[in-house]
């Protein structure tokens, strides 16, 4: 990384954001525009009031702090990484990599509101939400890949040669037979992988809740020396995911048609 991304850093970055925010900048000079033109000063606190009470909603939205953990950490990436957009994603794909991001979201906002640095773990959970979006690319290609077989058509296919080849006077080429039924295996070897892929990715969304329920834990008792044994594990799930990602990669990077 170029940079190490401390707590600090990232609190004040939610901080920065909340307090710059367009909307509550416009709503609050409203507020206080209309006081001045009526004349009714006791308005200027009420715009007070409302500019502070939107700033609190912003810094504590968890949307909002993933968006900006997102910013902060990835100005920490190396350029050619760049975030997965998830807007072609097919819907069961697309929903593990918001889960993921959504709870990296979380784990960064209570990092950010404890007194605990966190620096090693937050890295670390940055590497895996990456990782998980390496799989969910790679399992998009194998499922558009799967949406455009007509395996219907196939199996019937494959019913009639083979009903053929049985009979008295096969008519059906032995090699093509032998072809249809590698690419009816070919095809159940990829929604097998593809169903391992998804698997993993619920899994470690589940896992992820756990680390932010351990992190708030260590936030509230202070348990600082418990940082680094949370940060190994999390690097053991990243390993792992990439791991994943990389023999999907190494399996499937070089098939025919797209997969």
């Amino acid at each position: 990384m170029a940079r190490e991304v401390t707590r600090s850093h990232l609190q004040r970055a939610l901080v920065v954001n909340a307090a710059t925010k367009p909307v509550t900048i416009l709503v609050t000079a409203a507020v206080a525009a209309g006081a001045l033109l009526l004349g009714t000063t006791w308005l200027l606190g009420v715009a007070v009031v409302v500019y502070l009470a939107l700033v609190a909603l912003t810094f504590f939205d968890g949307d909002e702090a993933e968006r900006v953990g997102d910013d902060v950490y990835g100005r920490a990436r190396p350029k050619e990484q760049r975030r997965l957009k998830t807007g072609d994603l097919a819907p069961p794909i697309r929903a593990h990599v918001e889960r993921a991001r959504r709870e990296a979201g979380t784990v960064r906002q209570t990092i950010a509101g404890s007194s605990l640095s966190f620096a090693e773990v937050g890295s670390e959970i940055d590497g895996l939400v990456g990782a998980i979006e390496k799989i969910a690319a790679r399992s998009q290609r194998v499922w558009t890949y799967l949406a455009a077989q007509d395996v219907p058509a196939l199996d019937r296919r494959l019913a009639e040669l083979t009903a053929a080849a049985a009979g008295p006077r096969p008519a059906a080429s032995a090699g093509t037979l032998a072809a249809l039924r590698d690419q009816r295996e070919a095809l159940e070897e990829l929604r097998a992988v593809l169903h391992r892929s998804l698997a993993q990715m619920e899994e470690v969304n589940a896992q992820l809740g756990g680390i932010n329920a351990r992190l708030v834990r260590m936030a509230v008792t202070e348990e600082e020396a418990g940082e680094h044994a949370l940060a190994v594990d999390v690097r053991g799930l990243r390993e792992q995911v990439e791991a994943t990602a990389a023999g999907l990669e190494a399996a499937y990077g070089d098939a025919p048609d797209g997969v």
